[in-house]
């Protein structure tokens, strides 16, 4: 871990003396990762410490809790049967995930949401024709509805949240404590290269986004996002854009072309560029030119 954080740090160095990137990319994250490898010499694993945990338990809880008329004591009930079924397990009297969903009756209950692959509408689901979920549905048209071989009185449903990689993205329609930006999200499309006159050669490209709203038809997920036009640094090997001021384009897609959340990393310059990154990037193979996505491509 120290050699990797050396070659990172590194990395970052080389790109602030050349100027390609601002003094303030180093941030306290960046700060508290060096001191990770000591932490884990003298605490063990963090698995064993991390708030992560917690807050990924707690996001189980959520998501097992049905009850809306006392969920306080349904929680209670739940931690009081997870807690004992786990002792059960390490005592070797129950199979590990034997347990999680029996009800009271003892049968069982089926459960998308124990699937980590799984994708669904989380949270508030409204359900409502074409027609009348345009109004509460951020961007949607129907122009979008024929695009995915709906009309204005079919049955569809839309969230603010959608369940998928075994986690939860949200949109900008969903309500949080923090103004903090927490939806922009990077898509991997299959886009045509040629021109309308030739046959039509497809090729994968990448687009970044902030997500309005999620929806469901047919047993289908699609993500409604309106995305940025992204330009390419040849200097690092980047995806950039202007800032959300920018040239814009609102699309309906299929959430299948989800990579992920994605972060910006600003320069602080006068004519700004803010560098679009993900978890999965791997700079100089998922950022190039010819990945760089159009608008008119989409």
């Amino acid at each position: 871990m120290k050699s990797l954080l050396a070659v990172w740090n590194g990395y970052l160095l080389e790109q602030v003396e050349e100027g390609k990137l601002p003094l303030n990319v180093f941030t306290p994250n960046e700060h508290y990762m060096q001191h990770m490898s000591g932490i884990i010499s003298r605490l063990g694993p963090p698995v064993m410490y991390s708030t992560r945990c917690l807050e990924r338990t707690i996001g189980d809880y959520k998501r097992r809790l049905k009850s809306a008329a006392d969920p306080g004591l349904e929680c209670s009930n739940l931690m009081v049967k997870l807690a004992a079924n786990n002792y059960l397990t390490l005592m070797g009297l129950k199979s590990p995930g034997s347990d999680d969903d029996d009800d009271e009756d003892g049968n069982d209950i089926d459960n998308d949401n124990d699937n980590d692959d799984a994708v669904a509408l989380t949270g508030k689901v409204f359900t409502a024709t074409g027609k009348e979920s345009i109004k509460p549905v951020l961007g949607l048209t129907l122009e979008m509805l024929n695009t995915i071989g709906a009309d204005a009185n079919d049955t569809i449903s839309s969230s603010s949240q959608l369940q998928i990689f075994g986690g939860v993205v949200t949109s900008a329609a969903h309500r949080m404590a923090s103004t903090r930006i927490s939806y922009s999200l990077v898509f991997e499309i299959m886009v045509n290269i040629m021109r309308p006159n030739e046959s039509p050669l497809y090729s994968p490209a990448y687009f970044f986004g902030d997500v309005l709203f999620y929806m469901e038809y047919n047993s289908a997920h699609y993500v409604i996002v309106s995305l940025y036009q992204m330009e390419f640094d040849c200097q690092n090997c980047m995806y950039y854009i202007g800032g959300r001021d920018g040239r814009t384009k609102t699309v309906i897609l299929d959430a299948d072309t989800i990579i992920g959340p994605a972060g910006m990393i600003g320069t602080g310059e006068t004519l700004a560029k803010y560098y679009i990154f993900w978890k999965t990037m791997v700079i100089g193979m998922d950022t190039t030119e010819q990945q760089c996505g159009r608008l008119e491509m989409v």
